[in-house]
């Protein structure tokens, strides 16, 4: 593959398209806000292997069913820190991780299949380590966290119930933006979809896909997005809605995609849908 694929694109363009795959695959590493770092220290913090590397993984509370808290690309388990004291006081525990490459996890690339196994990997933790052996009670999961929820989901991951935040359903998409962002031509575009689908196969684009994914599923979910969210457009999660029979859409506006992990209103109508009985 990559003797055809420097015999179809000049050096320059070969080049450029490598560099921007690995730009792609590398999350960024935000610093933890003060709150953050409070929460942190109330955790109880363990580790999950996961292959050669060991995820790093938190928990609040020891009594009650178990919410699983899924973070962003280029986020940490802590991203969704303002709905740890909400579900405790609603009588849950809490457990959030760090993906590979992602927080404290090691790691310097990753991608939305690796999370997605990451996300399996700690909930058979989760369930080999739970006496009653039940499945999680709910995940709430946000951007490229979604997307990999759906497809951990699809694999046979337990949960009762999804909340979704500015959910990502299309690694097509989010290729689309990046290459806008990154400002690439044409021809570095064409190149770069060469080296994804050799590195991940010719049907990676449909792999994350919400119709691939989701169009089984029955579990409850609701979807929070913002009307204006530059990051992942609203029509995303329009879309997932529409596949997802049994998943409803909650409009938001001005909260864009990360002032939604923060919204009040958000987060209480999250605990009350888990708390809710089926």
């Amino acid at each position: 593959m990559t003797e055809s694929f420097d015999n179809i694109f000049t050096p320059q363009v070969a080049n450029e398209a490598r560099q921007a795959l690995k730009q792609f695959l590398t999350p960024p590493k935000p610093a933890l806000s003060e709150s953050e770092r409070v929460h942190l220290a109330q955790a109880t913090s363990f580790a999950i292997p996961f292959g050669s590397i060991e995820l790093k993984a938190f928990r609040w509370g020891t009594t009650g069913a178990t919410i699983l808290l899924v973070h962003g690309w280029g986020s940490y388990g802590l991203q969704l820190n303002e709905f740890i004291d909400p579900l405790l006081a609603a009588g849950y525990q809490v457990l959030a991780f760090d993906a590979p490459a992602h927080g404290s996890t090691l790691g310097e690339q990753s991608n939305g299949f690796e999370i997605a196994r990451a996300i399996e990997t700690v909930a058979q933790y989760y369930a080999t380590s739970n006496p009653d052996s039940t499945p999680i009670e709910g995940v709430v999961a946000h951007s490229l966290g979604a997307a990999s929820t759906s497809l951990a989901l699809s694999k046979g991951m337990k949960a009762r119930k999804v909340v979704y935040l500015g959910a990502m359903c299309s690694l097509a998409n989010a290729m689309t933006l990046f290459a806008k962002r990154a400002r690439l031509s044409t021809e570095v575009v064409t190149a770069l979809g060469h080296l994804f689908e050799a590195q991940f196969g010719q049907d990676v684009w449909h792999r994350l896909d919400i119709d691939r994914t989701a169009r089984n599923l029955s579990i409850p979910a609701i979807l929070f997005h913002d009307r204006r969210d530059r990051e992942v457009a609203f029509e995303e999660s329009l879309h997932v809605s529409q596949i997802w029979e049994t998943a409803r859409l909650i409009e938001t506006s001005g909260l864009g995609h990360r002032r939604i992990l923060r919204d009040e209103s958000v987060i209480a109508q999250t605990v009350d849908f888990l708390s809710t009985p089926i």
